[in-house]
């Protein structure tokens, strides 16, 4: 069966309003995420000063944590989390690392290597958070310098940081 000039002038025009629709579809699909993703861009600038004050907040808690005392550590982090309202700042992956190391340190039979594994790598999250990380450096190792001979600070080398 052949098709008349009629024919295939209307399927040549259909064809190139589906392509025209389909096009159309693709830029408002896009566009409609660009706006989103500037929206959540915006919304991170505004909130970036809170939420490196609330990091910084939780780092300091993170000092020393294998051999704090287990009961004032797990309320100073659950305070953090909920009366602070520091999880409203953590991505997921870094409020579910907070969440196993309370799970840790409310653990009585953990051991403090154990509890300055799971706060390590809380401090790995913070940072990719931060902007300080990237995400493909999180399996990387920091050098540990030799303890402090201070008996008073804590430092990266100290096995209880």
């Amino acid at each position: 069966m052949t098709m008349s000039f009629e024919q295939l002038l209307l399927l040549s025009v259909a064809s190139d309003v589906v392509f025209a629709l389909v096009i159309a579809f693709a830029a408002f699909l896009f566009d409609r995420r660009l706006q989103e993703r500037r929206a959540r861009d915006e919304t991170l600038e505004e909130l970036a000063p809170k939420r490196v004050e609330a990091f910084a907040s939780l780092w300091g808690l993170t000092e020393g944590a294998a051999s704090r005392d287990r009961t004032q550590l797990d309320q100073e982090l659950t305070d953090w989390y909920y009366k602070d309202a520091g999880a409203l700042f953590l991505s997921w992956s870094a409020a579910d690392c907070l969440l196993r190391a309370l799970d840790v340190v409310r653990d009585p039979t953990s051991s403090d290597s154990r509890r300055r594994t799971v706060f390590s790598t809380l401090r790995t999250e913070l940072k990719i958070d931060a902007g300080i990380y990237r995400s493909s450096e999180r399996n990387k190792q920091t050098f540990v310098p030799r303890p402090s001979p201070s008996p008073t600070t804590t430092d990266p080398g100290s096995p209880s940081a």
